[in-house]
């Protein structure tokens, strides 16, 4: 089986890489069993919980191999290393500088900043061993590379850790081999896509970005209203009780316990983040909760050349780290490169988030079975339920079938979060913890 997998992997990788995009819904659609975007992200979504896009340094490990140095035709130091992202629907390059790993002059280092630009890529590369035999070099990784990443991530970073190491003149062929076989990854000698670099002006971009004003979390899908949980639910929320559960629909569905707001799943707040900011769109007969601005073509432009298709709608990234510091501290460091782990997709040089175009999505009903509140501290036993198109249902459980069957869970469940607010001197309410009766 693994001789049938490594050679179908081989033909797949040697074959035209060709993309294709799924245009469907701008806004994640309400769901029940989780659909699109929630079912492809799960696997993942439960190795990555808690991680981050690990920086250039959290990627060198000094006990993975013994790597050689830069060669002699290095003259001077490399303390920055100018990398070449390819993307492969728009078959053209990207340009940034990365810094090496404690300023380290060896291909490890190097292979490790170049991989970095991935948001993918979430842990080091399954490096076996790096050779340099005069200015040829090899790549030796493990089996795990292609369990680890599919056909287009692997073209992507090969192309990208080529024509780096070619363009910084690091070497003059490279070969990536897989267990110490060379033909199964490209050749001996692998040739990277053409240099098409993408031409864009980046201050341009970031003007257009910068004048578009932040206009605080939006509440266009908030759910949550005394009305709401009266209708539905049977219950009688005051003031307080909406107050708290308000805020936690903002900051989204939690993962499990944690003692800290840096505790939380960066994906899901990120995900929230994106949820909860306005919308803009190039088209003028898009979503009406969606604003149109027409100067967002320059942006839209710009990416063609990385996505192969003209995207229309957009979310203003640091709009969504605003709105994730609003509910977290104004000092809280977002990692906004998680948005890929549930679809989304981010471009730091144009300053935008674009949609994944699928289904899925889900409204959050914090229900405040229990709160407190001495000297600005607010402790809340939460009952989380949620809705999709298919109705109203706890996480990881069907929908319920009736009105009788939800009311009795809010009565006798135990599923009960216990949260700790902390009122700031504003008013605002800040995270503090969480604990899960099983988690």
């Amino acid at each position: 089986m693994k001789k049938f997998l490594i050679c179908f992997f081989a033909i797949s990788l040697i074959a035209v890489c060709t993309s294709c995009t799924n245009q469907e819904s701008s806004r994640p659609a309400p769901q029940q069993t989780l659909e699109k975007t929630e079912q492809n992200a799960a696997e993942s979504e439960n190795n990555l919980s808690n991680q981050t896009n690990l920086p250039t340094e959290a990627l060198q490990q000094e006990s993975r191999i013994t790597s050689p140095d830069f060669g002699e035709g290095i003259a001077t130091p490399i303390t920055t290393l100018d990398v070449y992202r390819f993307w492969e629907d728009g078959q053209t390059y990207s340009h940034e500088k990365v810094d090496l790993s404690d300023g380290k002059q060896n291909y490890l280092a190097a292979l490790d900043a170049a991989a970095s630009v991935f948001s993918f890529i979430k842990e080091p590369l399954p490096v076996q061993s790096i050779t340099l035999e005069k200015s040829n070099l090899t790549i030796d990784f493990e089996e795990k590379l292609i369990e680890q990443y599919d056909k287009h991530q692997l073209f992507e970073l090969q192309n990208t850790v080529a024509t780096t190491f070619f363009r910084n003149n690091l070497c003059e062929s490279i070969c990536f081999s897989l267990n110490g076989d060379k033909n199964i990854l490209g050749g001996v000698n692998y040739q990277p896509s053409p240099f098409n670099l993408a031409e864009q002006n980046t201050e341009d971009l970031q003007k257009v970005i910068n004048e578009i004003p932040y206009q605080g979390i939006s509440d266009v899908y908030m759910k949550a209203s005394k009305e709401r949980y009266q209708n539905s639910f049977g219950i009688t929320m005051d003031d307080n009780q909406l107050e708290i559960a308000k805020y936690l629909s903002f900051l989204g569905k939690l993962e499990g316990s944690a003692s800290s707001p840096e505790e939380l799943d960066m994906g899901r707040l990120v995900f929230h983040g994106i949820f909860n900011s306005t919308k803009y769109s190039i088209r003028d007969d898009a979503n009406p909760d969606i604003i149109h601005l027409p100067q967002l073509q320059k942006i839209s432009d710009a990416l063609y050349s990385k996505m192969g298709f003209y995207e229309t709608e957009f979310t203003i990234a640091n709009h969504v780290e605003k709105n994730i510091q609003y509910l977290l501290g104004d000092d809280f460091q977002v990692d906004l490169s998680r948005a890929e782990d549930l679809g989304y997709h981010y471009f730091p040089e144009e300053g935008v988030i674009t949609p994944p175009h699928s289904d899925g999505g889900y409204d959050i009903y914090p229900i405040v079975k229990d709160y407190q509140e001495t000297d600005g501290i607010i402790k809340a036993d939460i009952l989380y339920l949620f809705e999709s198109m298919n109705g109203f249902f706890a996480w990881d459980q069907p929908a319920f079938e009736n009105d009788a069957q939800m009311k009795d869970y809010i009565e006798h469940s135990n599923n009960i979060v216990s949260v700790t607010l902390k009122r700031g001197t504003d008013g605002r309410l800040f995270f503090q913890n969480c604990r899960f009766p099983n988690k």
